[in-house]
């Protein structure tokens, strides 16, 4: 019982103040902040503006906010990008041996990943439709796949 007494009557002479230091802070940085840098800014890079903002509200790092920070900081420097691809029939696609022009095409066992290019030179008419419509909607590629579902704006061929 005495020990915990001690343990809280220490918490509210030094940890409570710190913690308003740092909530003070930590308004002020996200007060001085633009509205429109916010929004440019991911969830992880204002995580770790806030988290440098209690840091120095606080005069040091303590060992989880510095491991959350490196691994925060590692994150915004090799993250991986989820990129959207439009998954379509090979059924429209004109056959089994299509004419590619200028676009990047890789086989696979079910069809064909077709990179996204926004050059359209070298590129060949059946493909310009799909092509424009994947771009439209932030598409990377467009998986032809056998199992995948035919749309109706989209031209078919039987083969």
């Amino acid at each position: 019982m005495w020990s915990n007494t001690i343990r809280g009557a220490q918490f509210l002479d030094g940890t409570v103040p710190r913690l308003i230091r740092a909530i003070e802070k930590l308004t002020a940085v996200l007060e001085s902040a633009k509205e429109e840098e916010m929004e440019k800014e991911t969830e992880d890079e204002i995580t770790l503006r806030v988290l440098h903002a209690a840091l120095d509200a606080c005069g040091g790092r303590s060992i989880d906010i510095a491991s959350m920070i490196d691994d925060l900081e590692r994150k915004s420097k090799s993250v991986a990008r989820i990129q959207k691809v439009l998954d379509l029939s090979t059924s429209h696609v004109p056959g089994p041996d299509p004419d590619w022009g200028n676009l990047r095409a890789v086989e696979h066992e079910h069809g064909w990943i077709v990179f996204i290019n926004p050059n359209h030179d070298g590129i060949p008419l059946w493909w310009r439709h799909i092509g424009e419509m994947a771009e439209a909607h932030g598409c990377l590629m467009v998986n032809f796949d056998s199992a995948a579902d035919t749309v109706d704006c989209f031209e078919t061929w039987e083969w």
